[in-house]
């Protein structure tokens, strides 16, 4: 078994005071494939919460999309499976922790961490809900590089108009190592950008 943490900030148009409730509900389905197994489909994130005295309920989406290649593989099911979640209010903002158990896969490595921030204005809860893709091609990197014993990654939503070079810049990374490790695929708004280790301070150490 392998695990994966998704850690997810929740951003609203006012301050949260505190969390009423907080409930996820995972509607994954399974697809058999040439290439693997495709794991697709929506977890749901339905809340509410307490500001100004007033309740505000809310509504987001992880829309997964994650091929599981047949080489990496065992003979248990593959299934992904919410193991337990945690939250904290922190400055106003929801700091949502989710734990994921991700069964079937050949233990070649250790867990992987995801790091999830909105990098979009802040919304009205009660505006349309937020959609954030995860694609296949996102999930086999975070999984199955194979120089690694010990993946951690981290992944930002993109700003409108934000660009691999912008990007690079405002999080401090190698702009050649920020486009291979997203495949040099088009940015746009709400896109889901996997960011490579911080620069090496110190090159020739």
């Amino acid at each position: 078994m392998k695990t994966m943490h998704i850690e997810k900030q929740l951003l609203f148009s006012d301050v949260v005071e505190k969390v009423i409730t907080l409930q996820l509900e995972e509607q994954l389905q399974y697809q058999q494939e040439e290439a693997g197994i495709r794991c697709y489909g929506p977890l749901q994130i339905y809340g509410s919460y307490e500001s100004c005295g007033h309740i505000q309920e809310f509504h987001e989406v992880l829309d997964f999309d994650i091929l599981a290649p047949v080489q990496k593989l065992s003979e248990e099911k593959f299934s992904i499976v919410i193991d337990h979640y945690d939250f904290c209010v922190e400055e106003g903002i929801i700091q949502l922790n989710i734990v994921l158990n991700i069964y079937g896969l050949k233990e070649e490595k250790q867990e992987a961490i995801v790091t999830i921030e909105k990098e979009e204005e802040k919304i009205n809860p009660q505006e349309e809900e937020i959609e954030t893709n995860l694609s296949d091609e996102d999930f086999e990197d975070l999984f199955f590089e194979p120089e690694s014993t010990y993946t951690s990654y981290r992944m930002i939503v993109a700003k409108e108009q934000d660009t691999y070079e912008s990007i690079a810049q405002r999080y401090e990374v190698d702009l050649q190592q920020l486009k291979e490790k997203n495949k040099d695929k088009e940015i746009m708004a709400k896109s889901l950008i996997i960011l490579p280790m911080k620069k090496i301070e110190n090159e020739n150490e």
